[in-house]
């Protein structure tokens, strides 16, 4: 069993096209993605069924973003939260097989090298699983430096820009910067639907 938490840009869909090859290899084999509570945010009944037009519209200005106010709730969801979610998928996987390895893509990837570290209540992470699977991912990827506790509470910088720090999490809940933001995801997702509905049918079978 191996279970996939998906990098910093994506979602467990972004994992379809390996787990299915991985199954076609191994059908012994099953592999679980998971997305993070965010993605649990991201609306996309929009784009569903939509003509070229409009998802051609909806690419160029992206779709309506919900205000920092309205999720608050969003603060709470830091490392602890992503993890112990976690870990309620690989104890559902372990009722199944023993054999349990967790792995990601990029910042899933070092979530996976975190989870082996965490304390979950006196039991270390890496008792819960047999191996991990780093896809360009390991921990202090993101980091050169640790944060001071000053950058820490109020504010920091990283390689995809600003963090808001602890205290202002209320105020900035999500990414929200030149290099990714939810319209950007929406304008993304938009491009991505147009493609599938321009795809045309491949041609009859010969007799």
């Amino acid at each position: 069993m191996l279970l996939l938490m998906p990098g910093y840009l994506g979602g467990a869909g972004s994992f379809d096209r390996l787990a299915r090859q991985i199954v076609t290899l191994r059908p012994d084999w099953a592999v679980w993605a998971v997305d993070r509570r965010s993605n649990l945010l991201e609306d996309h009944a929009a784009l569903l069924g939509r003509d070229l037009g409009t998802l051609g519209g909806v690419a160029r200005a992206g779709l309506p973003v919900r205000s920092p106010a309205s999720l608050p709730f969003m603060k709470d969801w830091g490392l602890d939260t992503t993890l112990r979610d976690w870990r309620a998928a690989v104890l559902e996987a372990r009722r199944l097989t023993p054999n349990v390895f967790i792995g990601g893509h990029s910042m899933g990837g070092t979530l996976s090298g975190l989870y082996a570290a965490y304390d979950f209540g006196g039991v270390p992470g890496a008792r819960d699983v047999r191996g991990l699977v780093m896809l360009d991912g390991l921990p202090g990827l993101m980091s050169g430096t640790p944060l001071t506790t000053d950058e820490y509470t109020q504010a920091a910088r990283n390689p995809l820009g600003p963090l808001p720090g602890l205290n202002n999490l209320t105020r900035d809940p999500y990414v929200n910067s030149v290099v990714f933001s939810p319209k950007f995801a929406s304008r993304a997702a938009a491009q991505a639907a147009s493609r599938r509905s321009h795809r045309t049918p491949p041609p009859p079978a010969a007799a």
